[in-house]
């Protein structure tokens, strides 16, 4: 239950994270046949689960491979479901090496009772078989994360949107990287924020918030700053499955983003700083003042629950965001308080044509893609 309250997710008394893409072995298990101080995302649990009740309903969305009957494979089932649906994460709570009472079984007679031949599992119909036919149908697991690429999530996060699926993104890059440590900063847009400003401590709450409630993080990757994305990866302890790319709308993919929204004609709100005419299809401008960041302190609180307002009264549509460190708080706390809608942090992937200009490079030609790494995305 307390493990509940700090996040939401499908609990487990053993934790599985997968080591291989064409068969069921493992790379580690967490629970009482792996201790753990505090709860550790993964990618299924098995054994006992702990989860809201009326998400069973989710377990039904797709009927599970497991044919004749539940022999085995119920456990990537509720765990892909949950994922594929609802963004609920997977995790094992708590079980200290000093405190049996909280495991979710003693090992001596679980091994001796649960390994002695005589179970169900894997006697109906191959495991490895079963494991397979849930990647291929998009089940996504965390040893995948490794090596995920900018171009990649970019595909998964056009799919989305095209199909309406809630989800949000926030991408805290150098800037908050300069609020979240507390150091007055006066950015490329002319806002300053002064160390010891409330944005400071409101930031690092959202992105605690974020994490807790599977709004992906673009964090920046290797090869623009290794040291930040450490920092932010292991500061935050972020799950792999919903951590990608700060440059997930800018960059190599800066283009595509810009002939989905004009091409498919993807109707949106905008919250930003300013509305010039464009081809966009802009259902709602809501402005940002511009030197928000710099009155944070005596305007910020009237300015969140203005935008809460706003959000909570639409299920299904799209909410674009640009205003650097307050986008992040904004879009954190409306995915917390009402995930039916898509909320995106678009930086300044739209100023070309919403300012009139821009002062980003990515704009005037080709730029790279990304990709994670072991290093960074460590299991």
């Amino acid at each position: 239950m307390d493990s509940m309250k700090k996040r939401t997710a499908l609990y487990g008394t053993i934790g599985v994270i997968f080591k291989e893409l064409d068969r069921y072995s493992h790379l580690k298990r967490y629970g009482w046949d792996g201790n753990c101080n505090e709860s550790v995302p993964v990618d299924i649990v098995g054994h006992s689960w702990f989860f809201r009740r009326e998400w069973l309903s989710y377990f039904t969305r797709e009927e599970p491979q497991v044919y004749t009957k539940i022999s085995n494979g119920e456990d990537v089932h509720f765990s892909f479901m949950l994922q594929k649906y609802a963004n609920i994460p997977t995790y094992v709570p708590p079980h200290p090496h000093n405190d049996m009472t909280l495991w979710g079984s003693q090992p001596k007679t679980a091994w001796a009772w649960g390994g002695d031949g005589n179970s169900e599992t894997g006697a109906h119909y191959p495991i490895d078989k079963m494991f397979t036919e849930y990647l291929s149908r998009g089940f996504s697991i965390f040893i995948e994360r490794q090596h995920a690429t900018s171009f990649s999530d970019f595909n998964i996060f056009r799919d989305n949107i095209r199909k309406r699926k809630p989800f949000a993104i926030i991408r805290p890059a150098d800037g908050e990287f300069h609020v979240l440590n507390n150091y007055t900063l006066t950015n490329c847009d002319n806002w300053t924020f002064t160390s010891g400003g409330k944005l400071s401590t409101d930031l690092k709450d959202a992105i605690e918030l974020a994490s807790r409630t599977s709004c992906y993080i673009g964090i920046p990757c290797e090869c623009d700053n290794k040291s930040m994305a450490e920092w932010y990866y292991k500061t935050f302890k972020l799950n792999p499955l919903y951590t990608t790319f700060a440059n997930i709308f800018v960059n190599a993919n800066w283009k595509q983003f810009i002939e989905m929204l004009e091409g498919d004609r993807i109707s949106f709100t905008f919250i930003g700083p300013r509305n010039n005419p464009s081809s966009f299809l802009i259902e709602n401008f809501i402005p940002i003042p511009e030197y928000l960041v710099n009155d944070w302190d005596s305007k910020g609180e009237e300015y969140m629950n203005y935008i809460h307002n706003i959000v909570t009264k639409t299920t299904n549509k799209i909410f674009l965001f640009s205003g650097g460190p307050i986008a992040k708080i904004l879009i954190a706390r409306a995915w917390a308080a009402h995930p039916h809608n898509i909320y995106l942090d678009v930086g300044s992937s739209l100023d070309l044509f919403l300012k009139g200009g821009t002062n980003r490079y990515y704009t005037s030609g080709e730029q790279k893609h990304c990709q994670f790494s072991a290093n960074l995305i460590t299991l």
